[in-house]
């Protein structure tokens, strides 16, 4: 007989968390990092306002914001525990964050770190 456990509550825990320029040039977001989804949020006159969920097939292991020369928007940069990345950018035409680059950086040769910490 197997049992199967899964919460019905969503990971409450911060991680990571960074500040920078996501949704336009000329605002500041707070992007939060909890174990399986990413919360973006606006800061305004009244406090944060919770602005946008992502959701991520895996556990995050490094979040960065950065900001390619000549582009006035900053990309998020993500890295999971299984070593799988991806950059994603806010497109404010469509209202919709778009994933620029995708792939594996695992190395194919040598053994995983006993540790398995990353970053």
């Amino acid at each position: 007989m197997n049992t199967y456990v899964v919460t019905a509550h969503k990971a409450s825990i911060v991680e990571h968390t960074q500040v920078g320029n996501f949704f336009s040039p000329l605002k500041r977001n707070l992007l939060v990092g909890r174990t399986t989804r990413i919360d973006v949020y606006a800061f305004t006159r009244e406090g944060l306002v919770h602005t946008l969920e992502i959701p991520i097939y895996g556990r995050i292991a490094v979040m960065k914001l950065c900001r390619p020369p000549g582009d006035d928007q900053d990309q998020l940069l993500v890295l999971t525990e299984r070593y799988k990345f991806f950059v994603l950018k806010w497109n404010a035409n469509t209202n919709r964050c778009e994933t620029l680059a995708g792939g594996d950086v695992k190395d194919k040769i040598g053994r995983m770190d006993n540790h398995n910490i990353i970053g």
